[in-house]
């Protein structure tokens, strides 16, 4: 009675979709290519200008739209031109249920000579593909001249607010002067070279006797300068003239960016105080003195202005430039050490070398490895410490993981270049390949004697037992019968048949062993299938199951290895590699693609 209701639904549910079919086919369709749409990867190369004057730096940068991730080179070589990785930002972004992303490397251009440049065609690895850039022109235009002479300014008060004409009282404070509040912007060095980091520090000084609050940020914005964030402010007080001042103190650093003379400042700051208001002149003294501040104080907007200071940058001498320098400044050393010590063929050893120092050493980019035959290297990571925001010292430290494709006593070394302000010189560090013990692997020391047995040749024939005679019995007689159990031909046909048995049933036993092997396998299968359609699964479990999947397809056809390399290579990226541990939805359906694929062209 059930069956009747159930096939009404079933008709009513089949009328129901047959209109709506084809429109559900187009939105899914639709869908679908709005997926591949955001998924189309675009590169772009463009230069902050086209043309600039000997000396002066030239930013170009490298969009990778379309792809999580890319691989771009951290040097592109150029004659007459240094061009280096300085930094890269990412940007993601979801329109109309269209993900969008796209990366940003910033490369600084350091022009050796003048002429007109010609950047080559940027190669770039995203999604297991590789696109190209379009070549860009660069000119650099004769030789800029700069003084050699320093040009000193004195550090004096700034533009000081003054105080409005008061009926000055025995509790009203006047300042010395008149100077309520000022500013002060405080550089120790007045030469400095292109990209050299110099500290500088403003201060803002209120009167004590007033209430002050900032009705804005601080303006410090600078033309030919980069200006690092400014430090929380230091709070302190101090006596100038006789007046106590509430001090507060503002650390950042700044670097030119081309030669030249250069104006530091002024640094400004809005500010809302409470000043005494002017007394009615028919106020008699006496209430004006009991008065005093209270409810005779108004409110008055001022502007600070710091002193501006004159800079004079100078270019960093081309003669002795070494050819891996990448715009370091400062004094700096450097250190390497590898872990592990001992490893196996074929797992990671990580490489880390550390830079500590004073200078620019966010600005530090990863030193060139030397003798890296034999290995394979990903991209690294890196970290800063600074435990002091106001000072130029810092330690960065580089992790690079490297498989060898063969077995190393040691790992690659590296070279450093740095230029010195002080003495006025480059000066080239190196640290030695660090020292490594390879483990042989339990597995690998038996493959050869495995291999050795399977292809080694057969000493001796193998041993063919003699077929049974048949006896031939012309006279028969009772004597010469004797019990099965002592006939000979009976002892051989009977283990024969034993033995056959004896086959068989280890023949059914393997039979149902594989059986029962196959179905924990297909239920493992399944398992880890319904796992890596988990969209919530993390990256690094669904790769880890991914490869899980990849092998146990491959121990049946290991031939097309080829067709799962990607897989492989993208689980050893996201490991060993630089990279952000994000999935996008599209590369998870481009590897559970590859995989169904695979399966399906097996079982074909």
């Amino acid at each position: 009675m059930c069956l009747l209701p159930m096939t009404r639904y079933s008709l009513l549910f089949t009328r129901l979709r047959q209109p709506f079919l084809p429109l559900f086919l187009g939105f899914l369709l639709f869908f679908i290519s709005s997926l591949f749409a955001a998924s189309e990867v675009q590169v772009s190369a463009e230069l902050s200008r086209h043309r600039a004057a000997a000396g002066e730096m030239v930013q170009m940068d490298l969009k990778v739209t379309g792809a999580q991730e890319a691989d771009v080179p951290h040097k592109i070589a150029v004659d007459g031109l240094q061009i280096n990785l300085a930094g890269q930002s990412k940007q993601v972004q979801i329109v109309n249920f269209a993900v969008s992303s796209s990366s940003l490397y910033s490369y600084i251009i350091i022009p050796l000579r003048s002429g007109t440049f010609t950047i080559p065609s940027i190669q770039v690895r995203a999604d297991g593909k590789y696109f190209r850039t379009s070549p860009q022109q660069l000119t650099i235009e004769g030789s800029s001249t700069t003084s050699n002479n320093s040009i000193q300014t004195p550090l004096s008060p700034g533009a000081a607010a003054t105080l409005p004409p008061v009926r000055t009282t025995p509790n009203t404070k006047p300042s010395s002067n008149n100077q309520i509040a000022f500013s002060e912007l405080i550089v120790p060095k007045k030469r400095l070279y292109v990209g050299e980091v110099v500290p500088a520090e403003i201060r803002f000084y209120v009167d004590a006797h007033y209430n002050a609050s900032p009705r804005h940020g601080i303006d410090f914005s600078n033309e030919g300068l980069l200006v690092e964030r400014l430090s929380d402010p230091l709070s302190s007080t101090e006596e100038r003239n006789g007046i106590l001042y509430n001090v507060a103190t503002f650390h950042t650093f700044i670097s030119a960016v081309k030669p030249g003379p250069i104006n530091v400042g002024p640094a400004k700051l809005d500010l809302a105080i409470d000043l005494p208001a002017s007394t009615p002149a028919d106020v008699p003294d006496i209430v004006a003195q009991l008065m005093g501040h209270a409810g005779m104080m108004q409110q008055h907007s001022l502007t600070l202005k710091s002193n501006t200071i004159s800079l004079e940058a100078i270019s960093l001498p081309s003669e002795g430039r070494p050819d891996h320098f990448s715009g370091a400044i400062g004094e700096f050393h450097i250190d390497a050490m590898a872990l592990p010590k001992k490893y196996t063929l074929g797992d990671p050893v990580t490489l880390a070398i550390t830079i500590d120092g004073d200078g620019n050493v966010k600005a530090i980019s990863m030193p060139e490895l030397t003798d890296t035959n034999g290995w394979k290297i990903y991209p690294p990571t890196d970290r800063v410490d600074a435990p002091d925001p106001g000072s130029l010292h810092g330690v960065k430290t580089f992790e690079i993981s490297m498989i060898a494709q063969e077995p190393k006593t040691s790992t690659p070394g590296s070279l450093f270049s740095y230029f010195n302000p002080t003495s006025g010189k480059y000066v080239t560090l190196s640290t030695k390949p660090q020292p490594l013990k390879v483990i042989p692997s339990a597995v690998a020391a038996a493959t050869p004697s495995s291999a050795m047995n399977a292809v080694a040749p057969v000493s001796s024939p193998p041993v063919i037992p003699p077929a049974p005679q048949t006896l031939m019995v012309k006279d028969y007689s009772p004597r010469s019968w004797q019990p099965l159990l002592q006939r000979k031909e009976y002892l051989l046909a009977t283990g024969a048949l034993f033995l056959a048995l004896l086959v068989w049933s280890a023949y059914l036993g393997f039979q149902r062993y594989q059986k029962r092997e196959s179905l924990v396998l297909q239920q493992h299968l399944k398992k880890m299938w319904s796992e890596l359609q988990d969209h919530q699964l993390a990256p690094d479990l669904f790769y880890k199951t991914a490869v899980l999947y990849a092998e146990e397809l491959l121990k049946k056809d290991p031939s097309r290895f080829s067709e799962l390399e990607e897989i492989f290579k993208r689980r050893d990226e996201m490991n060993y590699g630089a990279r952000e541990t994000v999935l996008r939805p599209q590369e998870r359906q481009k590897i559970v693609q590859i995989l169904n694929v695979f399966q399906h062209g097996h079982h074909s």
